[in-house]
């Protein structure tokens, strides 16, 4: 029983990668390069990159998907070098730096790193304290 379903996850982990890959997605789980400028629209392989890592990481995490999409669109706009809060906070979901003080700037404006922090605070209950987009949401 077990065999028969590793071989069809298998193959669904195969096609995700033969899909994504065509699309710029990575092959393995290395980072993907995002290099856009804040005033720049990102490209559609880009933005399916950073949509990959949302759902990818909310699935890991146990949480919503479609609110960590809404978080994301209402905190940075999908721009992964927004700067907000008078400088204070950066990056696809705005990480407030002096609250995390763990966590460099290069870190937050990491997409992967992003997706995973905001993933990983929702799995905990944190999301009421770190985003205001989620207010209106939940």
């Amino acid at each position: 029983m077990v065999l028969p379903l590793f071989k069809i996850l298998a193959s669904f982990v195969s096609a995700v990668l033969t899909v994504f890959g065509t699309l710029g997605m990575p092959t393995t789980m290395q980072e993907p390069q995002i290099d856009a400028p804040a005033s720049v629209q990102m490209p559609l392989e880009q933005t399916k990159i950073l949509e990959w890592w949302i759902s990818f990481y909310a699935k890991q995490y146990g949480v919503s998907e479609a609110i960590l999409r809404e978080i994301v669109k209402c905190e940075s706009g999908w721009d992964i070098t927004a700067e907000g809060d008078d400088g204070y906070s950066w990056g696809l979901v705005q990480i407030h730096l002096p609250s995390h003080p763990y966590i460099t700037k290069q870190q937050a404006l990491d997409p992967k790193f992003s997706a995973e922090f905001i993933a990983k605070e929702f799995s905990k209950g944190n999301a009421w304290k770190w985003w205001s987009c989620y207010q209106p949401i939940n």
